[in-house]
């Protein structure tokens, strides 16, 4: 039952953050840059949808986390959170106290000029329900998986306990819902599954699983000790429409899954073992896990895989992006690996680009953080989002913020056909006091970072402080059109 506390936020301080995400660290001189150092950085201090366009806290008497975010096609944007006691979002919007002694969970909306459209909160009286990884479809509408108490009621009736998989309407109302994956006593999800929708707006779910779970294809049992990878689609309206899982032995999961405009999917994650997902054994030295990338068709047919790691040292790959000709995974590399004719070499993020047909591109490096993630934007472009610790590095923009830090967010833009960079924003914090962050970005060149903090964030433009010292708030910043 751990990913409910991931979904939930609880367990995600800076340090876990580190652990989970790093797992090695990740830093290394950049190759010669494609543009000269004067465009490199005009571009870098200047980019037009760089700019805030406005930031939003919640103020509540509890905590509030603030989880997955989405850009939908006319720019709003939604964001799910857990908190507890009452929440002011404005004077027209609260959430009122959970009164089971669980954290309760919300799903808002804002218009593109960061108004509060709508807000609904869940687990208010009945059986607690955390909200996870969220999708907007091409239709505006709100997909989510999650995991609840047995009886739970979204909207439309008691959910069977467990995984659920939602969907909401533009307006926020339930539209529909799947629970029942729960399969016996020692059926789950090991880690917190990630959606994408595609072309068709079917629902991609991606992740592990232990025991035996049901997806709506018939039970499916693997191992309990360890985790197995899965992928699992269905409609627009929720009907099931296939699954794949990929035995094997040890730990694998899936971290991250995106869509191509043919409908292909991709997806990157870890191996500590041996699996198959359809080309052959994948597999990692005993004790020390390796990144992995795979591309399947619509119909879940395998097309390529590969086991991708450090030549020496350690490289993690967290997330995944698809833009036009070219798939971006993103994490952090501690040691040397080399790339498409690159050797990168020390400790920092990392960008890896390949083809559609899984040929490496280019290679990018980033910050003494790490990279958490990715996500395609305008034509040609991508946006990632990272973290660095104390001294981040020159190229990454700290003007406008105090000294001495004790950490940074940052969200950088790239040309995804050659890795030019065009832009960075930083915020920055006096202590490590921020939660896990999420990424969001649309077509239109717009980005969202949603996350939490308990200490005073600077983001250069305006500080936001917590409403009570060392309790977490949540925060939505919103960049660009």
């Amino acid at each position: 039952m751990g990913w409910t506390k991931e979904a939930r936020g609880l367990a995600w301080g800076v340090f876990v953050v580190v652990l989970e995400l790093m797992g090695c660290g990740g830093g290394i001189e950049a190759p010669e840059p494609q543009q000269s150092l004067e465009m490199q950085e005009q571009a870098h201090r200047h980019g037009d949808d760089s700019d805030i366009r406005w930031i939003r806290q919640t103020v509540g008497t509890d905590f509030e986390t603030g989880g997955d975010t989405a850009i939908d096609r006319d720019g709003n944007t939604v964001v799910v959170g857990a908190y507890k006691g009452n929440v002011t979002l404005d004077e027209d919007h609260m959430l009122p106290a959970p009164t089971t002694g669980f954290p309760g969970a919300y799903m808002v909306k804002y218009g593109k000029d960061g108004r509060v459209l709508w807000a609904r909160a869940f687990a208010v009286s009945g059986p607690d329900v955390s909200l996870g990884s969220i999708s907007v479809d091409s239709h505006r509408r709100i997909n989510v998986v999650g995991s609840s108490g047995f009886g739970a009621d979204l909207g439309g009736g008691p959910l069977s306990g467990g995984p659920f998989l939602a969907q909401f309407s533009p307006a926020g109302e339930l539209l529909w819902s799947r629970s029942g994956f729960y399969q016996g006593v020692f059926g789950n999800f090991a880690t917190s599954p990630t959606l994408a929708v595609d072309r068709d707006d079917r629902i991609i779910l991606a992740g592990s699983m232990i025991g035996t779970l049901d997806f709506g294809g018939g039970p499916r049992t693997v191992p309990t000790e360890g985790e197995t990878p899965f992928l699992a689609v269905y409609t627009r309206s929720g009907r099931y429409v296939w699954d794949r899982v990929f035995p094997g032995s040890g730990a694998a999961s899936f971290r991250d899954v995106d869509t191509d405009e043919n409908g292909n999917i991709f997806a990157v994650g870890l191996i500590n073992g041996a699996f198959d997902l359809g080309g052959g054994i994948l597999s990692s030295p005993e004790g020390s896990p390796v990144s992995m990338v795979a591309k399947f068709s619509n119909r879940g047919e395998h097309r390529w895989s590969k086991r991708v790691a450090a030549d020496s040292g350690t490289l993690q790959l967290n997330g995944l992006a698809v833009q036009d000709n070219r798939l971006v995974v993103v994490g952090s590399l501690d040691g040397t690996l080399g790339f498409h004719g690159d050797t990168l070499t020390g400790k920092h993020g990392v960008l890896l680009a390949y083809t559609l047909k899984g040929a490496e591109s280019w290679a990018r490096t980033l910050s003494s953080g790490f990279l958490i993630d990715v996500a395609a934007t305008r034509q040609d472009d991508l946006t990632v989002l990272g973290f660095a610790f104390f001294d981040p590095g020159s190229d990454i923009d700290i003007s406008g913020l105090p000294a001495g830090l004790g950490g940074y967010l940052f969200v950088a833009r790239y040309g995804s056909e050659r890795g030019e960079r065009h832009w960075v924003r930083t915020v920055g914090w006096s202590a490590l006091s921020l939660l896990q962050p999420y990424l969001a970005a649309s077509r239109e060149g717009g980005t969202a970072v949603s996350g939490s903090f308990n200490e005073p964030v600077y983001f250069g433009t305006e500080t936001l402080t917590p409403t009570t010292p060392g309790i977490y708030d949540a925060f939505l910043l919103r960049l660009g059109p």
